[in-house]
């Protein structure tokens, strides 16, 4: 049997052995949210599982189900124990144990057992070195200090930065470390650049994205290469606000007959604006607002702010076409088909007066609906001043529904009542339901475990997951495995003969024309002889076993099957008795049969057994022998050798026997003994100070 030897603080306590305490799951279980700091009852606990291990306090272990045993220790029970006992999958048997003296403010800490395969030797290593059970390191030949720049630094272009440079060798330590200095470009590009803190420009200037040469003018010059460019003006000649975006080789903005992709935007302080897409058209386009303001007008020619032109209108095709004449009139509309503007073939005959009413579109208020007839669609009808709450009624009315406040339901009882749910918790949560008494709370027992094979210890519980591959020939057995149950295919039953037993077996299927017949033991179906029986004959030279005869018509229970074959009334013989007396009783000497009455007789044995007595915890009873029988509970005051005495009468002659046991969850180092006979009135022996029951005989 393997022993475990455990020490604490205050030195080694003592030991405990390993038999059966890998049953992980005998014992009282554990249950959920628990603090192992309370169990401090001596006894086995378990977990089920590691779920339930991980909502447990001041656990050690949670990866799997285990086993706590609580324990007392060492003299006079002065110590506590705690052993938690696991199997892991990955790693094998787990082993932890922690102590508390019973006077002090708490428990010790957890402390894992460790076993031969936990220690390993140790094994040289580059820089690494074992002297008199201490590690140390060589140095790594780096030089001691800081490395790289001291603070931050916002270098601009042309400025420089340091960075720290290491090497490291394949253990991860740094062999080498240096300082190194990084220089940031020069800026070459002197194009103006737009930011997000640019003002609005005050002069003409250009930003070149992709230009080698740059334009410097705002008007005529010719650009010499392809460019992407935005140029902003103010404040020309004309007073006129100018952007251009110039895309690809151009020249001057602005000049008419320009096929080069300029698109040029203008701006007068917001009174007018103007786009010039040159896309290969034979003129330019301007849409613009006139200085006095109004609608976009499309013009044919570019011509100047302010003067006259040819409206047009733009075709689906894109195709510019001059607007030479009125079409429609005030009293003919127009609409456009495939571009064009058409007239349409009706006529406004005259104005719509402002008083024109539409008879068609005119609604009567809905009617409303009664016990016998449906009511008609139509518009609501007005409420009155008032009626702001209310709602319309199938009737027509508007009314506040009745039965519209509810309270919160009355919980079962004589009182028990409909209602609203209660307002549940302001924490949110999925664990607490609605229960009849009105309040949210966790289900109790909702949790099981799977239940414990046949056995001492067997248990209800769930029934264990079957296999992940379907099938119909497993089934669960006691021991709580799923197993295919032998001898499930049967044949026939072998028949007996004279000289040989049969063998056990289905029924033979009986032929047709059997259904009277019955199974004999030679396997066949056939009509028992001698199935007809008679009447029983009455007691005398001819008397035979046989049938009970048929009882009488009238129903009743004071008759009895006499010998003869008749159903009698026994005789009134010997079956009335006269009644005993207590005088009778104490005589002892009368012989006729009597009735007793249960307080007659209860007297009478108080009398002979009770002449004298204490029915209590510590308490005695005298025989009308003299024997005296006592008991109780008695805890010495001190340990060691000592007479005490626990009795609650003193023995009139002697105390014949006595013994003594522990109380429930006491113990000790040796048990108790006597060291010398007992007296009428003491017992001397070595004892602890633990409680201990007692029994004692005597006269």
């Amino acid at each position: 049997m393997a022993t475990l030897n455990w020490k604490t603080p205050g030195g080694t306590i003592g030991s405990i052995n390993f038999s059966d305490i890998f049953m992980l799951s005998i014992g009282t279980e554990i249950p959920a949210n628990a603090d192992l700091n309370t169990y401090k009852t001596p006894g086995t606990y378990y977990a089920p599982d590691s779920t339930r291990a991980k909502t447990l306090s001041n656990c050690p272990y949670t990866s799997s189900n285990f086993k706590l045993v609580v324990m007392t220790g060492g003299i006079a029970a002065t110590y506590l124990m705690q052993y938690l006992f696991a199997y892991d999958s990955g790693g094998g048997a787990v082993i932890y144990v922690r102590s508390m003296g019973t006077a002090s403010a708490g428990w010790y800490g957890w402390e894992r057992v460790a076993f031969t395969s936990d220690i390993h030797a140790y094994t040289a290593g580059t820089g690494l070195s074992l002297s008199s059970y201490k590690f140390s390191l060589s140095t790594s030949g780096a030089t001691a200090g800081s490395y790289g720049p001291s603070a931050n630094a916002s270098p601009s272009h042309g400025g420089t930065f340091s960075v720290p440079y290491v090497t490291v060798d394949t253990y991860g330590r740094v062999t080498e470390a240096s300082t190194k200095t990084i220089t940031l470009p020069a800026d070459s590009n002197t194009d103006t650049k737009v930011t997000s803190t640019a003002t609005e420009p005050t002069s003409a200037t250009n930003w070149y994205p992709i230009c080698s040469t740059a334009n410097t003018t705002t008007t005529t010059t010719t650009v010499k290469n392809p460019e992407l460019r935005a140029s902003v003006l103010e404040g020309t000649t004309s007073a006129e606000g100018k952007v251009e975006i110039v895309l690809g080789n151009s020249t001057a903005a602005g000049t008419a007959g320009n096929k080069t992709g300029v698109l040029s935007l203008y701006n007068n302080k917001g009174k007018w604006a103007s786009v010039r897409p040159h896309v290969g058209d034979t003129e330019n386009r301007t849409l613009y607002t006139p200085k006095s303001g109004g609608t976009l007008v499309v013009h044919a020619t570019d011509t100047a702010i302010g003067g006259t032109a040819t409206p047009v209108y733009i075709s689906a095709a894109g195709v510019a076409t001059a607007i030479s004449a009125d079409v429609g009139s005030a009293t003919n509309p127009v609409y456009l088909d495939g571009g064009t503007i058409k007239k349409t073939t009706y006529t406004l005959g005259k104005s719509v007066p402002s008083d024109a009413v539409f008879t068609d579109h005119t609604y009567s208020n809905m009617t409303a609906a009664t016990a016998s007839a449906a009511g008609t669609a139509g518009l609501v009808p007005a409420p009155a001043k008032g009626k702001q709450t209310s709602f319309l009624r199938g009737d027509g009315t508007w009314v506040i529904p009745t039965d519209t406040t509810y309270s919160v339901f009355v919980k079962s009882g004589s009182t028990a009542a409909a209602g609203l749910v209660p307002k549940p918790s302001t924490t949110a949560g999925t664990t607490h339901y609605l229960r009849e008494d009105g309040t949210w709370t966790v289900p109790p027992d909702t949790k099981y475990s799977n239940f414990v094979k046949s056995g001492s210890t067997a248990a209800a519980g769930l029934v264990p997951k079957p296999s992940t591959t379907a099938g119909t020939t497993h089934y669960l057995r006691e021991d709580g495995t799923w197993t295919v149950p032998p001898d499930t295919k049967y044949s026939n039953m072998t028949a007996a003969t004279a000289s040989a037993a049969g063998t056990a077996g289905l029924v033979p299927a009986p032929a047709a024309g059997k259904q009277t017949s019955f199974l004999r033991g030679d396997g066949t179906w056939v009509v028992p002889t001698n199935t007809t029986y008679s009447a029983f004959v009455k007691s005398g030279s001819t008397a035979a076993a046989g049938l009970v005869p048929k009882p009488s018509t009238t129903a009743g229970t004071t008759k009895y099957l006499r010998e003869d074959a008749t159903w009698a009334v026994p005789p009134d013989t010997n079956t009335t008795y006269s009644a005993g007396t207590a005088a009778l009783l104490t005589a002892g000497t009368d012989t006729t049969n009597r009735v007793w009455t249960a307080k007659i007789l209860s007297d009478f044995v108080e009398s002979k057994c009770t002449p004298g007595s204490s029915i209590a915890a510590n308490g005695y009873v005298k025989l009308d022998s003299g024997l005296i029988i006592q008991w109780g509970k008695y805890k010495p005051t001190t340990a060691g050798v000592q007479t005490i005495n626990p009795f609650a009468i003193e023995f009139t002659s002697a105390c014949y026997s006595i013994v003594f046991w522990f109380a429930i969850n006491s113990s000790g180092a040796n048990g108790c003994y006597p060291t010398a006979e007992a007296t009428k009135n003491s017992v001397t022996g070595h004892f602890y100070s633990v409680p201990y029951y007692w029994i004692a005989i005597g006269k």
